[in-house]
């Protein structure tokens, strides 16, 4: 990793939780400017790293736009990870030292436990926020079922197929285990997206975001054992700790029931808030009901992951979901709440799979040990992490069919192929690699943290690229994508009644001379609903216009350009 050199004066915070300082914009500096010489002043560049987040915002609008223009099919956080790494790659082979160079190293040495607390709350309180509680209460069995026991032997049949399979002879089985639990944390932001758009079974939809959501918490805590594991054999000083299966267990259980009952106390709070600002009429108080949910995720995640040595990430799920529950009720607009939520998750989701991508592209051009059968072998890996959830979700249906809100064959093939690997794996094992980077100077301990996150970054992409461009075609082929003949209806209907209102405020318009020879075909252009329009429906609508104003004041519309049509 670059180094960054510290100036004197006072620091504050030298080591906390057993974590040395690093370089960075998040090292602590001295306080009160320079009080070194001239040269020393010019090498205090921290204020760069402001422009990563940002000029990756800027891609991103870019980006998304061509996206959604021309490239239906490719996911927006796989583009974004493929710039990362062009960024990251070039900025580590050039050696230059123009501002965005430097902004991007000061951000590729982003502090362990920062990059957890400034992502993680904000895109997993969303997730949670935007669960439906009924069906997720409904299928909490099956939850439960998926996010545990399914976590732990598939993060177990990963490491076993990495340890006997894959010729890395240096791997010890910790490390593979600890590469297996990075990889059972799933993502289902790409595949959410797709649901909604299709109208997909809710059934469905809460299988796959509620799944996703507990997997994350499970995942994170097996991180934590595994990997404590694994740092502590590799000899690193103050990081990981040897532990038994027993006192394994009880750290278990520890870090998730201690997450569950932190996420519910300050769920307990936030619904008092909640109630408290609950005035529909005051704006303000609606600004704070939003700003009160923010401030208590994170709040939530700092306290149970930093000071009480629990999971946050479990924390903030449940906190989420809790406060859906119990406070839905309670706030004041919706539409506020939800487009804050989206906007805070699109911009974190930008800048986390952007810098992913930059970690890897780094790693492409410091380290030349990474040749092509390693890509040989990502692509192995990549088709065992998929065989191997086909298979635990098979073996298991005959089970999981039976509890919750059951389950068939369509729906367990989707959700094994859009388990997509994301943003809470990218964070695990960037945190990870970056922690070892800063607590020691050993070159193989360094590329075993490297290579583990080569392999997450790999499997990330590929199933992003491949798996979420091929979601789409797959739900269809299952017959996922029918809609139900009422929702037909609904829809219908829905459409008749936005028509004849669009054709009623057009013929209020037409009264008004400013309009009177109006293109009808632009109309049509900016107002697909009015296409197709028939002489008899605009009979109708101009009786129904005619009724609805007294005739004292009743001008009848010009209609010479659009009788044509």
């Amino acid at each position: 990793m670059t180094e960054v050199g510290h100036e004197a004066g006072p620091a504050i915070g030298a080591k906390q939780n057993g974590f040395e300082e690093i370089g960075g914009y998040f090292a602590n500096r001295g306080l009160g400017g320079s009080t070194g010489s001239g040269e020393d002043h010019q090498e205090n560049h921290d204020v760069y790293a402001v422009l990563v987040p940002w000029f990756v915002q800027a891609l991103g609008l870019i980006g998304f736009y061509l996206l959604t223009r021309r490239l239906h099919f490719f996911p927006y956080t796989a583009l974004l990870f493929v710039l990362g790494i062009l960024m990251g790659y070039g900025a580590t082979v050039n050696h230059r030292d123009d501002v965005l160079s430097q902004s991007i190293r000061l951000w590729l040495n982003i502090d362990y436990h920062v990059l957890f607390s400034v992502f993680l709350p904000g895109l997993l309180f969303k997730d949670a926020f935007d669960v439906d509680v009924h069906l997720f209460r409904a299928s909490i069995s099956q939850l439960l079922f998926l996010a545990f026991p399914l976590v732990l032997l598939g993060t177990l049949l990963t490491a076993v197929v990495i340890y006997s399979i894959l010729p890395y002879d240096s791997w010890s089985f910790m490390q593979c285990m600890t590469l297996g639990t990075i990889l059972a944390a799933t993502d289902p932001v790409a595949v959410a997206a797709l649901l909604n758009e299709v109208g997909a079974p809710p059934r469905l939809k809460v299988h796959i975001s509620g799944e996703s959501l507990l997997n994350d918490g499970s995942a994170v805590v097996f991180f934590y054992v595994f990997g404590g594991i694994f740092l502590y054999q590799e000899g690193i000083q103050g990081l990981g700790g040897s532990m038994g299966v027993g006192e394994a267990f009880q750290v278990f259980l520890r870090m998730s029931l201690g997450g569950v009952a932190i996420g519910l106390a300050f769920a307990m709070g936030l619904v008092i808030i909640l109630y408290k600002l609950n005035r529909r009429m005051e704006h303000e108080e609606v600004v704070l009901q939003v700003a009160s949910t923010v401030t208590v995720a994170y709040l939530c995640f700092f306290t149970s992951e930093i000071l009480c040595g629990t999971s946050g990430v479990i924390a903030v799920v449940f906190c989420g979901i809790f406060t859906k529950w119990l406070a839905n009720e309670m706030i004041s607009d919706w539409q506020v709440m939800s487009s804050f939520w989206s906007l805070l998750e699109h911009l974190l989701n930008t800048v986390i799979f952007a810098l992913g991508g930059m970690v890897f592209g780094e790693i492409l051009g410091r380290d030349n040990s990474h040749e092509g059968r390693d890509w040989g072998y990502l692509i192995v890996l990549y088709i065992f992490v998929n065989a191997i959830r086909f298979f635990l979700m098979f073996a298991f249906y005959p089970i999981n069919v039976r509890i919750g809100l059951s389950t068939n064959w369509r729906e367990v093939v989707f959700a094994s192929w859009g388990g997509l690997r994301g943003a809470v794996g990218i964070t695990l094992a960037l945190g990870l690699d970056n922690l070892v980077s800063s607590q020691s100077d050993d070159p193989e301990k360094m590329k075993k943290t490297s290579d583990i996150f080569f392999a997450v970054g790999g499997i990330a992409l590929l199933t992003l690229v491949i798996n979420g461009t091929t979601c789409g075609p797959l739900l269809s082929a299952l017959g996922l994508t029918n809609a139900s003949e009422s929702r037909r209806r609904i829809l219908e209907s829905a459409e008749q009644a936005t028509r004849s209102h669009l054709l009623d405020d057009f013929l209020h318009l037409m009264t008004d001379e400013r309009f009177f020879f109006v293109d009808f075909a632009l109309v049509v252009h900016h107002c697909p609903l009015l296409k197709d329009l028939t002489a008899d429906e605009l009979k109708t609508a101009l009786e129904k216009n005619k009724k609805s104003v007294h005739p004292s004041c009743y001008r009848a519309p010009r209609l010479e350009h659009v009788l044509p049509y």
